[in-house]
C-alpha cells in the first residue's frame, strides 16, 4: 500500500513509519518536522493547522492522522484546538480532494475523562482537558468524513499511556526521577494506570490496516493493568533503582487543591498521577489480537534498545 502519515516524524510515527516499511509498504512523511533519514520514508513538508497542499501524483491508499498537540499540561489552551481540531478539519478535507477511502485517526483514551469504572470503546465521551476535549471534537469531525461517503473506512484508535524509548514523556520522566531517588507517588499506590508498549500499539494499528470492518473503534491498552506501586517496583528492579515512596499527607492534597496553583504544571501532573481507570480493548480482543510485552518485557526491551540521549 501507499500510505501517508501525517505527523509522521514524531514519536509514535517514527516506529510505525519504520514497521510499515519492514512490511513492504511506500511511506510518505507529511510533517513540519523532518525525521532523520535513517527510516528512508519520502518526507513531505505539513502543517496541518493550515490547508493541505502535498505535491502527490500517485494514488494513496490509506492516510494517518497522528499530529497532535498532546503534552498536557504543557500548552496553551488554544493549542490543542488549533492543532488537535483544526488539524482534523484539513486532513479530512485534503482526504476527500484526493480520494482517500481510508483514514487512521490516532485519539487518545483522555476522551473518556476521569472514568472510576471500566471504560470500553462503547463508553460515555466525557473529557475533562482540553487535551480530551480536543480529540472528542477531532473525532467528530473524523466520523463526518466517513459519513460522507459508503466507500469511506475509518479506524479511531484511543491508545492509553504510550511508552517505549524515545517518548520523552511520562515513563520517561518516571524513569529519570526513580533514577535520582526523587520520585514519590502521591496519595494511593493502587491507583490503576492505564498503559502501553509503543511496539505493541504499533502492531496494533497495522491490525487495523487489514479490517474489513468500515468503522473500526478501539481502545489500545495493555490487558494486565498494574497500579502506579506495581510500575515502580517493575521499574526500580530492571533498572536497579530505589523503590519509589509513597505519601499520602493530607497537607500534600491540600496543596494540589490551593487555587493559586491550579496552573502549575507539576501540580497538574501530580493530579493526574493521583486518577487512574481500566481501559478494556475490546475490538483487539475480538480480533483474538496477541500482545506481545507485558510491563516486564518491555521494560528491558527498553533498556536493551535505549535512544540517543536516553542514560538509565
Amino acid at each position: 500500500m501507499r500510505i501517508v502519515i501525517f505527523g509522521g516524524s514524531g514519536f509514535v510515527g517514527s516506529y510505525l513509519q519504520r514497521h510499515l516499511k519492514t512490511l513492504g509498504h511506500e511511506v510518505i512523511v507529511a510533517d513540519f518536522a523532518k525525521n532523520p533519514d535513517e527510516f528512508n520514508s519520502d518526507y513531505l513538508f505539513s502543517d496541518i493547522r493550515y490547508p493541505i497542499n502535498l505535491d502527490i501524483t500517485k494514488p494513496i491508499d490509506v492516510a494517518i492522522n497522528l499530529a497532535a498537540v498532546h503534552k498536557n499540561p504543557g500548552h496553551e489552551i488554544f493549542e490543542y484546538y488549533e492543532t488537535n481540531t483544526l488539524g482534523a478539519l484539513n486532513v479530512t478535507e485534503w482526504c476527500k480532494s484526493n480520494g482517500i477511502q481510508k483514514l487512521v485517526f490516532l485519539s487518545s483514551i483522555a476522551v473518556y475523562g476521569d472514568e472510576s469504572e471500566i471504560v470500553g470503546e462503547s463508553s460515555p465521551l466525557k473529557p475533562v482537558s482540553h487535551y480530551g476535549k480536543s480529540k472528542v471534537i477531532a473525532e467528530r469531525i473524523h466520523l463526518n468524513w466517513f459519513e460522507s461517503s459508503e466507500n469511506h473506512s475509518l479506524v479511531i484508535c484511543r491508545p492509553a499511556i504510550v511508552y517505549g524509548s524515545g517518548e520523552n514523556g511520562n515513563f520517561y520522566r518516571l524513569l529519570r526521577n526513580l533514577k535520582r531517588g526523587l520520585f514519590v507517588i502521591p496519595f494511593s499506590e493502587e491507583t490503576i494506570k492505564a498503559v502501553v508498549y509503543i511496539k505493541d500499539l504499533i502492531r496494533s494499528i497495522e491490525l487495523s490496516l487489514y479490517s474489513k470492518e468500515r468503522l473500526v473503534v478501539m481502545n489500545v491498552a495493555h490487558p494486565d493493568h498494574k497500579t502506579i506501586r506495581e510500575i515502580c517496583d517493575v521499574a526500580s528492579a530492571i533498572f536497579n533503582y530505589k523503590k519509589a515512596k509513597t505519601l499520602r499527607l493530607e497537607l500534600f492534597r491540600r496543596f494540589l487543591n490551593l487555587r493559586f496553583l491550579d496552573r502549575s504544571e507539576s501540580v497538574i501532573r501530580a493530579r493526574k498521577l493521583s486518577k487512574g481507570f481500566f481501559v478494556s480493548s475490546d475490538w483487539l480482543n475480538r480480533q483474538n489480537f496477541e500482545w506481545e510485552y507485558d510491563l516486564s518485557t518491555s521494560l528491558k526491551d527498553w533498556k536493551e534498545t535505549p535512544r540517543l540521549g536516553e542514560n538509565f
